[in-house]
């Protein structure tokens, strides 16, 4: 797929729709492009194709953990705004998308001249994730919107692999950062399968009453997902798995 293709297809996010045909629009802008070019480049077409992906995918969640949704991208370059959420009574969610990689990562060279990075032992052993390392993305995010008086969401994108063992200690090294963000969530495995993590609520979403005295305590609430043919999945860790 050439330059001008994919600046047609993304013309098509800018617009509201739900989360799961937003999350189609990206997949096909991506299916033409080679990793390198999609992850090494990092123009800002194949970045706002990336954040489309992962937002979609999480708004997918959004969708049935907090309240139903539609979805659109916003402009390239918009400060500290990379989709919106609107609920069917008119409230919007405005989010930040960020990523975060084990230290010393980096992204692009990581798939430059057709190379693919070896799959972290983590994957397999289930080495805990050290929380320090997801906190460390939320509070460099923080910093760049600290003082500017935006009221954003953050949405973070893990791209580290490994248990969640450690995780419940996170909303512990945030710094403030809760206080900066209406919300803060974590999203893994995307597009197809992962799971997702209410990190702060200041805001007050309206989420399952099994998880909200989690949060209130300040812990990390989380759900698994995954999407095939028939949709999304959510899984309930109390109730077992919820086709939706």
């Amino acid at each position: 797929m050439d330059a001008r293709a994919v600046q047609l297809d993304i013309k098509e996010f800018y617009s509201w729709q739900y989360p799961w045909q937003l999350r189609h629009l990206s997949m096909e802008a991506q299916r033409g492009m080679s990793d390198e070019v999609f992850l090494s480049r990092g123009g800002d077409i194949e970045q706002k194709i990336q954040e489309a992906l992962v937002g979609a995918t999480f708004s997918w969640g959004f969708y049935h953990l907090v309240t139903a949704v539609k979805a659109q991208m916003a402009a390239i370059h918009k400060e500290a705004l990379d989709i919106e959420l609107r609920s069917n009574a008119g409230c919007l969610y405005s989010f930040e998308i960020t990523a975060a990689h084990p230290p010393g990562y980096q992204i692009r060279l990581a798939y430059r001249g057709g190379k693919r990075p070896e799959i972290s032992p983590r994957a397999f052993s289930g080495e805990p994730i050290p929380a320090e390392w997801l906190a460390s993305a939320i509070i460099n995010k923080t910093n760049k919107v600290r003082g500017k008086s935006l009221r954003r969401h953050l949405l973070v994108y893990n791209n580290i692999s490994g248990g969640t063992n450690d995780l419940w200690r996170l909303p512990q090294l945030l710094l403030g950062s809760e206080k900066v963000w209406d919300s803060i969530w974590i999203i893994t495995g995307v597009p197809d399968c992962g799971w997702i993590a209410l990190v702060s609520n200041s805001a007050g979403l309206e989420i399952p009453m099994r998880e909200r005295h989690l949060v209130a305590k300040g812990m990390t609430a989380f759900w698994g997902y995954w999407i095939d043919r028939s949709g999304f999945r959510l899984i309930d860790t109390t109730k077992g798995v919820r086709n939706e």
